[in-house]
Formats: structure tokens, sequence, C-alpha cells
């Protein structure tokens, strides 16, 4: 959707392919120069997920690209839910790897001349013996994820990262 001249939202219109798949894709994150789109597709079968992994588009003319599956590695079947960071050297996503610290963890990979580096974990006190999904990170660096590992209400309550001049980080 874009906005009018008024700053009111149009009608919404789908993507077409390559972008929507017969697949399940969601968990979208555009650039803000809007030039790139990153986001999770999640491959069914009729009863269970078998992968969900994540693709980055590239716009050109006004038109999004083929989109290309992000080899982040490992033993995990599951990357999902991608931010960057501000300056777009970072990406910030969800997986279920071996070397986590609970069920579904916050992990981050840089940049690279090559490409992307390699994934690290987010570990304390971002993760928890729970799961952790939904990371987001504002234009301004304000993180925000979902966890059920945090005490809150329950479920998978919304948390904010703050972090203080000392770069000490607490979650909200």
């Amino acid at each position: 959707t874009t906005k009018n001249a008024k700053g009111d939202w149009e009608k919404p219109e789908r993507l077409e392919e390559p972008l929507n798949s017969p697949y399940d894709e969601g968990s979208v994150f555009v650039t803000n120069d809007g030039k790139e789109m990153y986001y999770t597709r999640c491959v069914l079968n009729k009863v269970e997920l078998i992968d969900a992994q994540i693709y980055k588009a590239v716009k050109s003319a006004g038109t999004w690209g083929e989109p290309e599956k992000l080899e982040l590695g490992g033993d995990s079947i599951l990357f999902a839910h991608p931010t960057l960071s501000p300056d777009g050297q970072t990406l910030y996503f969800v997986s279920d790897k071996l070397e986590g610290k609970g069920g579904k963890d916050i992990w981050k990979i840089e940049k690279t001349e090559e490409g992307w580096g390699k994934p690290k974990n987010l570990g304390f006190p971002f993760n928890t013996h729970g799961d952790e999904m939904f990371p987001y990170m504002r234009k301004d660096g304000i993180f925000y994820f979902s966890s059920n590992g945090h005490a809150g209400y329950g479920g998978l309550d919304i948390f904010r990262a703050i972090t203080n001049k000392e770069g000490e980080i607490t979650i909200e």
C-alpha cells in the first residue's frame, strides 16, 4: 500500500510472483531506501512446516527482482523474521540452531565484502530458555522482540532493548 497526497493509506495491492509463491511468505522488512526486501518463506507440506528460510529481493526500475534465499548455514531448518540494523550492516533473525539458549533464539550476522559472515547468538539478556521471536529494529536503533521466556503477562509478550550510555542493555 502507498500513501496518497493527503497522507492516507491507499487500498493494499497484492505483490505478485516472484515474491508471492504457492508457499507462505511473511515477516517482511524493507530497507529505509525501499530497494531491498527481506522476508520469511515457509515451505509447508499438508501436515507440517518443512522449511522456513529468509529471502532477499531487490527492487530495480520499480520492479522487484527474483528473490534469493540467504544461505545462513548451520543445523536448522528455521531461519525467520529478518530485520536489519539502521546502517544495513547487521541482519537479525530467529533460528532454532542447536547452539541456541532455548527454543528459538535471536541471532545476528554481519555483512562482509563477500556476503554475510557467521551467525552469532545474541545471548543474554535477549535469549532465554523459551522462545524469542519477531525481532524488529526501528530506524532510531530501538530493538523490539517477542518472548515467552522473559517475565511478562504470558505468551509472546513484546519487549524492547534499551542500551544506556555505558553500553549496558536492559530489557523492558
